[in-house]
């Protein structure tokens, strides 16, 4: 899938995740196909979850490091986990008090814990438990000793059980084999722990599956521990008074669909909004303007006019603007190479926008 196919493809399913989400804030509207609309929801997630995982198997993605606690990337996740399950299964999130802090892609290991959690749902058909669990980990001599490849020192563990059907160990032999599944046609790609398998490794740790037929199955992650401070810069998924807020928004996007929906969502949430569709218009806007812009939200890739060129020539008349950008470009397009160099906060489309609601509200709230 080419970096511009992978954009517009993109740039579609934030569309549909957008509106459908805007719909589901209504569920009691009238004549509202409430569960048709969920499903389409539902449907587009998991096809922007495939453009990822195929984007990773075509070559090794770039990381985005930062230094987070996963106790509260995994807390912030809670609405979608409870979507990715059904009624019938159960969720225990069990963290340790003090967990060390991890270096790691914030977005590569939210993947990793969904992946997780829907192979765990898919073994659980007439319901059980799904418990996440977190702690501090040393793997000594002895222990490093009966794993290939381990080097011992301290680990963060994040630990996900279900009480599913269980793997024989020709399946676990297979686990992260790419394009290995053992769902029917159409149902799984036989990417997601391929994909989780790789990720894990290049983010230093390691990853082992426990399960017996009828038993269920653990999966164990470890990850190096790190011990600087949490990057206050990684501001994915902070949740912030729900994200609402008053202040005054520039959005710049010239896709029209991507920019109603962005301009709808952010309204809701109480947000006073200007929408444009180029850098050139921005400029002149805000060269006119009498009222104080709060954040531009713009997109990175726009004729004439990159999103972060656009920034910094806004910001030499507006210091205090704060600035986010987004694309649809693939990780590993030219496009996204340029925005992990910039020093702008930045999300890849397509977003979920409890994360977008919850970025903005955090850049508005940075100092």
């Amino acid at each position: 899938m080419t970096s511009g196919v992978a954009h517009d493809f993109n740039n579609l399913l934030t569309i549909i995740i957008g509106n459908t989400e805007l719909m589901l804030m209504n569920p009691d509207q009238e004549n509202l196909p409430y569960n048709n609309v969920e499903e389409i929801r539902l449907a587009a997630e998991k096809a922007s979850n495939l453009t990822n995982k195929l984007l990773a198997f075509s070559r090794k993605q770039p990381l985005k490091l930062s230094v987070i606690n996963l106790n509260t990337v995994i807390n912030d996740m809670n609405r979608m986990l409870k979507r990715t399950l059904r009624e019938n299964i159960q969720l225990f999130v069990i963290g340790e008090p003090n967990l060390w802090n991890v270096k790691v892609d914030t977005g590569q290991i939210e993947h990793v814990i969904i992946n997780l959690a829907a192979n765990a749902r898919d073994t659980m058909p007439n319901g059980g438990r799904l418990i996440i669990e977190t702690a501090n980990a040393r793997l000594n001599k002895d222990y490093a000793g009966g794993k290939p490849d381990v080097i011992p020192g301290k680990y963060v563990m994040l630990a996900v059980t279900d009480t599913g059907c269980g793997m024989t160990n020709e399946v676990k032999s297979r686990l992260f084999d790419s394009f290995f599944t053992t769902k029917e046609i159409g149902k799984g790609t036989g990417l997601g722990l391929s994909t989780a398998y790789n990720f894990i490794k290049q983010a230093g740790g390691y990853i082992w599956v426990f399960s017996e037929p009828g038993q269920g199955t653990t999966f164990k992650i470890f990850l190096p521990f790190v011990e600087n401070k949490v990057d206050m810069a990684n501001l994915e998924g902070k949740n912030n008074n729900n994200g609402k807020g008053s202040e005054s928004i520039l959005v710049v996007e010239d896709e029209d669909e991507v920019r109603k929906t962005v301009v709808k969502m952010l309204t809701r949430h109480g947000y006073k909004i200007k929408a444009v569709r180029s850098g050139e218009e921005a400029i002149e806007i805000c060269s006119n303007i009498e009222e104080p812009i709060h954040l531009l939200l713009t997109d990175l890739v726009m004729p004439r006019m990159f999103g972060d060129e656009l920034a910094d020539k806004l910001r030499t008349q507006l210091p205090d603007l704060k600035v986010l950008v987004t694309s649809g470009y693939s990780n590993n397009s030219i496009s996204h190479q340029r925005a992990l160099k910039i020093d702008y906060p930045y999300i890849q489309k397509p977003f979920n926008f409890d994360k977008l609601i919850n970025m903005v509200r955090s850049v508005l709230d940075s100092k």
